[in-house]
């Protein structure tokens, strides 16, 4: 909870050694190395195919680590079919009331109806997470953006989450 509410770098990547140090065998040169084949275990058993994602310390916090919008969506969705979904939904930081996304979007009709983890580098910007549409329903939500200058891209991600919030009823969760 920690981890995901308030970006907590310095224990994602102690998340991702431990699992490694856990899990560990002889092939493996270190609990990194561990770690990222333990995890790609873990998506092949889920059937996800994520060929461009590259881990290097487990936080994110490294020009070398790499995922596509697409294979995080399908993490999300994998993670929605868990039998620790609720868990793993309420560690995210909800939109407008805690962690990273208590001062994005509060005065919205989103606010309480996403949990959006958000990602920042000095040429990133990202959110991950689920969200409500104004209907209802629940969105796996991906959004990343890549700029030398990503100046104002947090305000481009909460037009996507209101955006979503506010489509019409005919659209497909």
């Amino acid at each position: 909870r920690d981890i995901n509410k308030y970006s907590n770098n310095t224990m994602a990547q102690q998340l991702f050694l431990s699992l490694g140090a856990q899990f560990r065998t002889a092939a493996d040169a270190d609990d990194a190395q561990a770690a990222q084949r333990v995890i790609r275990q873990w998506l092949t058993r889920k059937g996800i195919n994520a060929n461009n994602l590259v881990m290097e310390n487990g936080s994110g916090l490294s020009r070398n680590e790499r995922v596509s919008a697409r294979e995080m969506a399908l993490m999300l969705q994998a993670a929605w079919k868990s039998p620790y979904a609720a868990e793993f939904i309420s560690a995210l930081p909800l939109v407008g009331m805690d962690g990273t996304m208590h001062k994005r979007l509060r005065r919205t009709a989103l606010a309480g109806q996403a949990h959006i983890k958000t990602g920042t580098l000095n040429t990133v910007r990202a959110i991950a997470g689920f969200s409500r549409d104004a209907n209802g329903n629940t969105w796996a939500v991906v959004a990343i953006l890549n700029h030398p200058r990503p100046w104002g891209a947090s305000s481009i991600l909460d037009q996507v989450l209101l955006s979503l919030y506010q489509q019409s009823k005919t659209a497909k969760p």
